[in-house]
């Protein structure tokens, strides 16, 4: 009996501290704001994007402020990039929502 007791405590106890760490994890309802558009243009594609994507934090600072620049916390990212012309300079577009 009394490992029976002590065995569905520590399984409550789990539970408890597992659903407390979901809901930790969970999201709360961020602000989000417009989405917002900046370019970039390089020679290499991958950099151009980081570029693109920095040009986006700036530009989300100005308007929306620090709170809103986090790249990770924006929904409805993308970066799209394409080659100009053969051999020419990449050109890439970060677009996202900022939220908070």
């Amino acid at each position: 009996m009394r490992v029976n007791t002590f065995t569905r405590a520590a399984f409550v106890t789990a539970s408890v501290a597992g659903l407390s760490m979901l809901a930790a994890a969970a999201p709360a309802s961020a602000e989000c704001k417009a989405p917002q558009t900046a370019t970039a243009t390089g020679t290499f594609k991958g950099v151009t994007g980081v570029e693109a994507r920095a040009a986006w934090r700036i530009a989300v600072t100005g308007k929306d402020g620090i709170a809103y620049a986090l790249w990770s916390k924006s929904r409805n990212r993308t970066t799209t990039c394409w080659e100009q012309k053969t051999g020419a300079k990449w050109k890439c577009v970060a677009k996202a929502r900022p939220c908070s």
